[in-house]
């Protein structure tokens, strides 16, 4: 059976970190972080609205409009057109489309301008499918609704809760550093591979269910 490969889109595919600083200068204009500052901040495991409270003071009311706005602006299309591949990803999708199933597995709101973002990077004929929660769902319910997926499958993102969706699911977890997490961070989550960026991932390597059933085998 070919195996699965759920793969996050922002922070583990594309570099977001511009749209998403842009935004935030944009609608905390009393802000000095520079862009360096402010990731090293967020990578922390910091929240938006725990950033707003201690760096600036922000009533809930203030934290509760910021976060409309966000919502309302952060996927605009030419915020989008900011985001921009790591490096090597084209490479790496062409590859792994040859071995296995590709899903892009995402938590952004638009399904439409997700799929014409993937059209202009080119990787259009590199998914399985496009799966995308709308805000409305976590991860892990929308992989069991529309896929068949095993335990043998695989997801890989940049965050905890892309760890805790895998686990969910009883897939191998897979964390990159590429996104809005620390490494140290993202150990915490135990993830069952850590790595620098997604272009390194072993597609044939051996989930922990894997190991089991051939050392039972034996």
């Amino acid at each position: 059976m070919t195996r699965l490969i759920f793969l996050d889109f922002d922070g583990t595919l594309i570099d977001s970190r511009q749209r998403l600083y842009t935004l935030f200068c944009e609608l905390v204009p009393e802000n000095t972080f520079s862009f360096k500052e402010y990731w090293q901040i967020k990578r922390g495991r910091i929240n938006q609205r725990d950033l707003l409270r201690h760096y600036f003071h922000y009533s809930d009311a203030q934290v509760d409009v910021f976060r409309r706005k966000w919502m309302e602006k952060i996927e605009e299309p030419e915020r989008l057109a900011m985001d921009v591949p790591f490096e090597g990803i084209t490479k790496f999708l062409l590859h792994a489309a040859q071995d296995v199933f590709i899903y892009l597995i995402t938590a952004r709101q638009y399904p439409m301008r997700v799929v014409t973002q993937i059209q202009q990077f080119g990787w259009q004929d590199y998914f399985t499918d496009i799966l995308v929660t709308s805000q409305r769902q976590s991860k892990s319910a929308l992989i069991r609704a529309e896929t068949d997926y095993t335990h043998d499958d695989m997801l890989v993102g940049d965050t905890g809760e892309d760890i805790i969706a895998g686990k969910e699911l009883g897939v191998t977890t897979v964390a990159v550093t590429t996104g809005i997490l620390s490494e140290a961070v993202l150990r915490e989550y135990q993830p069952d591979q850590l790595l620098e960026t997604v272009v390194m991932l072993d597609i044939a390597y051996s989930s922990p269910h894997q190991i089991r059933e051939a050392l039972n085998g034996q």
